[in-house]
Formats: structure tokens, sequence, C-alpha cells
């Protein structure tokens, strides 16, 4: 059971990985299905990394202007 599912998820990696023919279908589906989540994935972390160090210089700044 565990390594079927193990198996699956290889093949839909492989299938995300390799950019399909057109007249694979399926291939095409899992390919762009992977392809957006990787991309939301990278935006989201993006996002959350981007915000953190805004907010880091943000309060630095305020520190300085305090002291200075």
């Amino acid at each position: 059971m565990i390594s079927s599912l193990i198996t699956l998820a290889t093949n839909l990696y492989t299938l995300s990985m390799t950019p399909p023919s057109d007249a694979d279908f399926l291939g095409l589906l899992v390919y762009t299905v992977f392809g957006i989540i990787q991309l939301t994935m990278i935006c989201h972390f993006g996002y959350r990394i981007t915000e953190s160090v805004l907010k880091g210089s943000y309060s630095y700044a305020a520190m300085y202007r305090s002291v200075g």
C-alpha cells in the first residue's frame, strides 16, 4: 500500500518535471497543476521573507531614529 503510493508520487513527480507533448493530456494536466503549486509556494514564501525583511529594517530604522 505504502510502496504503491510512493511509486505513484514518484511517477507524478517525474511527469511534472518533464514537459509533456501536446498529445499527452494527463501529463500536461499534471505538469500544469504541479507548476501552479510550485509557483504558489514560491510566491508565498517569497512574500513571507520579504515581509519579515521589511519589518526588520523598519524596526531597525525606528530604533536608529530614537537613539540618534
